[in-house]
Formats: C-alpha cells, sequence, structure tokens
C-alpha cells in the first residue's frame, strides 16, 4: 500500500485530504475501498449523485422553483414524475459508494442515469422550449448556456459510465 502514496510531496492533514480527493491522473493515488477508481472519479460522483438528489426534491417540491433545469411550469406532475426520478438518480449514483456492486452493474446503473439526462435535456431544451431563432438575442445566449450546463452534466455522468465499462 505504501507504494500508492510515494509519489505525494508531505502536507498537513487537510492538505493531503484535498491532494487525495482531487489528485491529478499523474499521482498513483488510490481508494482503498475500491483500489482500481482513482479519488476523482469518487469525488464526481459524489457531487453528481448530490446535484440529482437535490434537483429531484426541488422538482418533487411543488412551491419550489428548479430554476434553469425546469422542464416546464405549466405541468406539476411532469416536474413531480422527473423529480422522483432524478431521486432514484442520485440515489444510484451514491449507493454504489456504500454498497458492494460489479462494475458491469454499477455500468449499466451509470447509464440509466445518462440515458435519462440525455432525454431531459431533449425535452427541456428542444420540445417544451423553443430554441430562438435570432442567434444574436440574448435568449439565444440563455438558451445556449442552460445548454451548456445540462450537457456537461451529461458529461459528468458519461465519465462515470466510463469509468466502470
Amino acid at each position: 500500500m505504501s507504494h500508492y502514496f510515494e509519489s505525494l510531496p508531505a502536507f498537513s492533514t487537510v492538505q493531503s485530504f484535498f491532494t487525495l480527493l482531487f489528485a491529478s491522473p499523474g499521482y498513483a493515488v488510490r481508494d482503498k475501498y475500491t483500489p482500481e477508481k482513482p479519488m476523482p472519479i469518487k469525488a464526481l460522483r459524489i457531487i453528481t449523485g448530490l446535484f440529482f438528489l437535490v434537483l429531484g426534491i426541488l422538482g418533487v417540491l411543488p412551491s419550489i422553483e428548479e430554476g434553469i433545469f425546469s422542464l416546464n411550469n405549466n405541468n406539476i406532475l411532469m416536474e413531480q414524475l422527473f423529480g422522483v426520478i432524478e431521486i432514484i438518480c442520485g440515489v444510484i449514483l451514491l449507493a454504489a459508494l456504500f454498497v458492494h456492486a460489479t462494475r458491469k452493474t454499477i455500468y449499466r446503473a451509470a447509464m440509466i442515469v445518462f440515458l435519462f439526462w440525455v432525454v431531459r435535456i431533449v425535452l427541456a431544451q428542444f420540445v417544451f422550449h423553443t430554441v430562438p431563432t435570432d442567434i444574436t438575442s440574448g435568449a439565444f445566449a440563455i438558451w445556449l448556456l442552460h445548454l451548456l450546463a445540462q450537457i456537461q452534466i451529461a458529461i459528468s455522468v458519461w465519465v462515470l459510465t466510463k469509468a466502470y465499462d
């Protein structure tokens, strides 16, 4: 085990924690519970799982606005349905940290979350909202920003999926 930490410089306890959590791929830092997975993947899974969990809770509670991630403000039932699915996605991503599951199971679960998010992007950005046609308008820039934020989340889930492929 000690050979994993040979490339790390000596830091204080707090600095060592962040170095282990966010170490660059050049470091040979591994988690003792999942030796084949680097710590940044675990951090990405935690943040992405928490994102889905919070977004789902906001979707289920009709009195709270989801902001740029709302699907369709006119359809409360659909918001709540997607909220429940988002909570399940968050639990799936976080559960793999605490429950022993095979790589194949984690891969399939992450792929389901990824496919769900892609469907959500299509519904939120192209079906329920019209794409602004004037690319010089501020509305197009805001729409593009929302789309790029949702694509960034999809890429995060895709990275998690490929980590277990």
